[in-house]
């Protein structure tokens, strides 16, 4: 009587690779042109199951006005919205005043960041991209009801390898920013562990001499 083994591949936990780019460029005020920022992966083609971007932005001489802040990040056809005037409403038309902001953006984050607490402080923390894909100009009637629709998932599935690219601009008068540095880190597609593998094999092995 023949016997059957039946083993499951256990994955490894996601092995995240992380780039970061130093800029220190003042993001031009009340000006829709902007800046933007690179960041090259080569040699690393790794399928993207997820992705966190760490902004650090700075208030200058001028304290920073986070409400003006229009970011987003682009790679091969992905297009993710980062930062659109957070804070922007009806009720608050020149969106959130943080003088600076130190922000990890991630699609598993509890809170969105358009709807963080407005300060004339500094905001930190985790929170899910703005991702509303509208015009920063847009009225605030538009901003109130734009859906997130531009999140980081948007590049799952994609080949981390290439070119990234992070533009930034400061759409309204007012307090100015610099863009101190960005950072970037891609999850990937899990791979089998090696204990798992070795398993496999010998299941491989016990299969064939039972066939003899």
């Amino acid at each position: 009587m023949k016997k059957f083994y039946l083993f499951f591949l256990l994955p490894l936990a996601s092995q995240a690779a992380t780039y970061t780019q130093p800029v220190n460029i003042l993001v031009p005020d009340n000006n829709l042109t902007g800046l933007s920022s690179t960041i090259t992966v080569s040699g690393d083609s790794t399928s993207i199951t997820g992705l966190q971007v760490v902004l650090n932005l700075t208030g200058t001489q001028t304290a920073g006005w986070s409400g003006d802040i229009y970011c987003y990040l682009t790679h091969g056809a992905g297009f993710s919205v980062l930062l659109n005037r957070i804070g922007r409403t009806t009720a608050n038309p020149a969106g959130n005043g943080n003088n600076s902001l130190t922000l990890t953006l991630s699609d598993t984050a509890a809170t969105d960041v358009h709807a963080a607490t407005p300060t004339s402080s500094a905001l930190a923390g985790t929170f899910l991209p703005d991702a509303r894909n509208v015009s920063p100009t847009s009225t605030t009637t538009i901003m109130d009801a734009a859906t997130r629709t531009a999140s980081l998932g948007v590049f799952n599935t994609a080949d981390s390898n290439g070119t990234w690219t992070l533009f930034v601009a400061d759409v309204a008068s007012g307090g100015t920013m610099t863009l101190s540095s960005w950072q970037l880190t891609v999850n990937p597609v899990p791979e089998p562990s090696a204990a798992a593998l070795s398993a496999l094999g010998l299941a491989s092995l016990v299969l064939r001499r039972r066939r003899r």
